[in-house]
């Protein structure tokens, strides 16, 4: 239990655990800022600032008042849909600093019981001279903070609570540069902060989505700035009527407001699908900010025992396929479009069935994981390997036929590349001719070649001597069945370009006559 808790993550964002503070507070004692700079942890979000301060002996939580009003909402006070205007007062506004711009606070409330609920908000105003923080936060039925601002908003009561100091970063744009807000839900209250400070002096998109026209917060608001200024403009997005917003949407609206920054914030998939769309049209990723929020998910009510086997047995399920990605279970799985020469071959040409029928193989494999059976059975098929090959591919005039390096002088070539085995080189189903990638193959069995009288340029023992193996199939065919001439200077070669290319699929460098001298003879005999 000592390891999991020293293992507990205290900034989510920085990957930073408990145990890494520790060390770091231990060796050296140090301030929050000094903290943040070695480790990284409370810089993104900044939620675990407050539990940092408190591991550093810092005050964390300042005494405060909340009085909640109801936000524009026509529906009724148990939907979840309802949003609140939260007004935070300081008791010491002395001793707390004011926030920037974008900046959020943690709101705690401690129940009866002594169990503390902390929830983080996006401060959409300041009022300097009252001191006074403003946040907004949606009704959740099945939470425990909300419905305590629910009530506190019925019967118009100062809430006792306590808050964090300012956390997070400011926004992160310049000042009077033009700016599009891409939000959904209650991911308005960064573009909400921003635009209350916004003086209508550079140009402002907002692209506001809700599920319902219900749910669009402060309309009254935005149209009251598109009145007072024409820089700014807004779509509100009912996505109930005209769906959700699409890659389309993003790029005609990235087409009238070039270069720009945007700022995205909303819920996970909606800000990913949008930050992806404009990093796919080019957009610089310096132009691009998704908010990042610490997200905490209200506990889950128990849900019945048939219910949990029933998750459970579809978990399991959709798990199953998993297993095809293990080595021992390659030949079961499906692998695509056949190789070059192999597309009018059934499967059944090169997975041939295994002996026996289902249940005996069955039977086979309990015994051998009992241990009375020697040899592991195959299941279903047997391996794809040389001896298939083979049985087709068999030729007379292979200067390197798979069963020459089985020889006990090519162990290095063996181990090393697996030249024994076609499949090492011809991996079927990879859309490749060769799959080995590497052409400097050769090295492993003829780094000590002798070439008397050698009448090449360069000649065989300068291109060994500089390890310009490379160049090997430049001149040779590994497999020596095209019949062609073999040029005495490189530089008269085959490309090493046109060799991988022909790895690849493309036209076979070599020529395309194939030369097969012992068969010939064999039929002039």
């Amino acid at each position: 239990m000592l390891k999991d808790k020293k293992s507990r993550f205290v900034c989510v964002c920085a990957r930073v655990t408990e145990e890494d503070i520790a060390q770091k507070v231990n060796n050296n004692k140090c301030s929050l800022q000094e903290l943040q700079q070695s480790l990284g942890c409370g810089i993104e979000c900044g939620s675990c600032v407050p539990e940092l301060q408190e591991i550093l002996g810092i005050k964390a939580w300042h005494p405060a008042y909340a009085f909640c009003r109801i936000v524009e909402c026509t529906k009724s006070l148990k939907d979840s849909s309802r949003f609140f205007e939260i007004k935070l007062f300081p008791e010491d506004v002395s001793s707390y600093p004011d926030p920037v711009l974008g900046q959020n606070v943690i709101i705690r409330l401690t129940e009866n019981d002594g169990q503390a609920i902390e929830r983080t908000y996006t401060i959409v105003d300041f009022d300097p001279i009252l001191r006074s923080l403003t946040v907004i936060a949606k009704h959740r039925v099945d939470g425990k903070l909300t419905p305590v601002f629910a009530q506190n908003a019925s019967n118009e009561s100062p809430l006792k609570i306590e808050i964090s100091e300012p956390i997070g970063g400011s926004l992160v744009v310049a000042e009077q540069q033009p700016i599009v807000f891409y939000v959904a839900g209650s991911g308005i209250t960064p573009a909400l902060a921003y635009l209350r400070k916004y003086t209508g002096t550079h140009p402002i998109y907002l692209d506001y989505s809700a599920s319902s026209q219900e749910e669009f917060l402060f309309k009254d608001f935005f149209a009251s700035i598109k009145e007072q200024s024409t820089s700014f403009d807004y779509t509100l997005r009912d996505t109930s009527i005209s769906g959700r917003i699409d890659a389309d949407d993003i790029s005609k609206t990235a087409a009238k407001h070039p270069n720009v920054q945007y700022l995205i914030c909303g819920p996970d998939a909606y800000t990913q699908m949008v930050s992806n769309v404009l990093r796919r049209m080019d957009i610089p990723a310096a132009n691009i900010h998704a908010e990042a929020f610490s997200v905490v998910h209200a506990p889950q009510k128990k849900t019945s025992s048939i219910k949990h086997f029933a998750y459970a047995m579809a978990l399991f399920i959709s798990l199953i396929p998993l297993l095809l990605l293990f080595d021992k279970t390659e030949h079961y799985r499906p692998h695509g479009q056949a190789n070059v020469g192999h597309e009018k071959l059934k499967c059944a040409a090169c997975h041939q069935a295994s002996t026996g029928s289902f249940r005996q193989q069955i039977q086979a494999k309990v015994a051998y994981f009992l241990g009375n059976r020697k040899t592991n059975p195959h299941f279903g098929n047997k391996p794809v390997n040389t001896r298939t090959c083979i049985e087709c591919h068999a030729n007379p005039d292979d200067r390197h036929p798979a069963q020459r390096f089985l020889e006990p002088k090519y162990e290095e070539a063996r181990q090393t590349l697996g030249a024994h085995q076609c499949i090492k080189c011809h991996r079927e189903h990879s859309r490749r001719r060769v799959t080995l990638s590497d052409t400097s193959f050769c090295l492993h069995c003829h780094s000590k070649t002798i070439v008397k009288n050698d009448p090449t340029a360069p000649t065989h023992q300068s291109l060994i001597r500089n390890k310009q193996w490379n160049s090997c199939l430049q001149c040779h065919d590994y497999h020596g069945n095209h019949k062609a001439k073999i040029p005495i200077k490189l530089e008269d070669a085959h490309k090493i370009n046109a060799i991988n290319a022909y790895f690849n699929l493309a036209k076979n460098p070599y020529g395309s006559v194939i030369y097969k001298a012992k068969l010939q003879k064999k039929d002039e005999k």
